[in-house]
């Protein structure tokens, strides 16, 4: 009997006979979505992983927080970069990483502190619409009232713009063939030339990702205006870097909107918008299109699914999903705010025709 219990114990001791007595082992669900979530940061290191790893860690949300925050340490600001992506998209669900963004822009390394600040604007909004039109103001700010709040200097004939996490402007002028980093007096601090520009984003890196509606290309390029990645395609409009490392590109000449990966790959297409000019990247997977002469704005699943058609009076140019689900489209000669069912909630009136749109 002793040597039987011993046995037994020995058993219990290797969790060999765990079943068989009708113990069962217990799982921590919250320990168990920590290890997934951290595998998934962990896989956003390996360009192969990258592309598959992003859009699951975004389905996890807020479950995911608690990872990317001790994720945040990191030292290497390419890392802090990518996980600044990521954040981003989240939005809301991120507003836990508000502190250590905030220590994080701090930082003595300015690369560091550059992906920090850059993130962290997106979770401090203070209602402001960036709104571009084909006017005398060109780039122009509306504060939550929707009045008219400032007017960006030396931005006429811009055809699309987006504020800085320092406060300047990012202006892409497509007559003068250039893009410009201005103040808000209208000093210059940084350009670059590029054929005819549609579309700017500054990266938390520090690069600027842009369109060449002529030049027929997406470039990325480093601080120093060098190019460090491009993708050719028929008449590019916009372009967003998403979490995964991919490119959003809407292709108004291909009448497509694309998302190309590091090595220029086509990863997943959109067709059945005409002549799409803007697409947005959506925390839930799902990707926001303007069509130009679709006069309409779609949202899309991965599968091509359209889950939210909204029709327009005129010709699209811009979408944005606002952080309380909104969606807010601009184009020709309208500004209109749609709630989450696409029914019109108000307009901007005071306006021409609205290529780009930005909130803050």
């Amino acid at each position: 009997m002793e040597r039987m219990c011993v046995a037994l114990l020995s058993l219990l001791l290797a969790g060999e006979a765990v079943g068989q007595i009708g113990v069962e082992r217990v799982v921590d669900p919250e320990k168990a979505l920590r290890k997934q979530a951290m595998r998934l940061i962990r896989a956003l290191e390996l360009p192969s992983k990258r592309a598959a790893a992003a859009p699951k860690l975004l389905l996890l949300g807020k479950k995911a927080m608690p990872s990317l925050i001790r994720a945040l340490d990191d030292p290497r600001p390419e890392v802090v970069s990518r996980l600044a992506l990521v954040l981003r998209i989240l939005g809301d669900d991120a507003q836990t990483a508000i502190p250590t963004l905030r220590r994080i822009a701090k930082d003595k390394d300015e690369k560091l502190a550059s992906a920090g600040r850059w993130a962290l604007a997106a979770f401090e909004p203070v209602g402001i619409t960036l709104v571009t039109e084909s006017g005398p103001r060109s780039a122009f700010e509306v504060n939550a009232k929707r009045e008219l709040s400032f007017t960006v200097p030396s931005s006429k004939n811009a055809f699309a713009a987006e504020r800085l996490p320092n406060g300047n402007y990012l202006v892409a002028i497509l007559n003068r063939n250039v893009v410009e980093e201005i103040d808000r007096k209208g000093k210059v601090h940084w350009k670059v030339g590029v054929k005819s520009p549609t579309s700017v984003c500054r990266l938390p890196s520090g690069n600027t990702l842009i369109t060449a509606l002529v030049g027929k290309a997406v470039i990325e390029v480093d601080p120093k205006g060098k190019t460090v990645w491009a993708y050719e395609c028929k008449n590019p409009y916009s372009a967003e870097r998403l979490a995964n490392g991919n490119t959003l590109i809407t292709s108004y000449g291909q009448s497509e909107t694309l998302e190309v990966t590091p090595d220029g790959e086509v990863a997943w297409s959109y067709k059945d918008l005409p002549g799409p000019l803007e697409a947005q990247r959506l925390s839930n997977g799902n990707t926001l299109i303007a069509g130009h002469t679709g006069r309409a704005v779609h949202e899309v699943t991965r599968k091509g699914k359209v889950v939210l058609k909204i029709g327009l009076p005129g010709n699209a140019w811009s979408v944005r999903r606002l952080p309380n689900g909104d969606t807010l489209a601009g184009g020709a000669n309208f500004l209109i705010c749609f709630d989450k069912k696409g029914k019109e909630k108000w307009r901007y009136k005071k306006v021409k025709t609205v290529t780009c749109i930005r909130y803050y």
